[in-house]
């Protein structure tokens, strides 16, 4: 235990542990969180907030640019047009 403390320098007072530290840790668990970002798709999330009835256009498109940074379009030509 105290290999991994000295290896991350993740371990925190009180016996808890940083999200790294449980990361490294927990293997079954880290597959676990990865196996479902991995199956996040990016164009399905992003056509989901545009197309709420109630979404502040501007501030979606703000916050969606903050989290994804620029999505390609594999479809669009070669104009940017889908």
């Amino acid at each position: 235990m105290d290999e991994l403390n000295e290896l991350t320098h993740e371990r925190i007072d009180g016996d808890e542990w940083t999200g790294p530290a449980v990361f490294l840790r927990e293997m079954a668990l880290s597959a676990d969180v990865v196996d479902v970002f991995l199956l996040l798709d990016p164009r399905e999330i992003t056509a989901t907030v545009l197309d709420h009835r109630q979404v502040d256009f501007p501030t979606a498109v703000a916050a969606l640019d903050s989290w994804f940074g620029e999505i390609a379009d594999p479809y669009a030509d070669e104009d940017g047009q889908a």
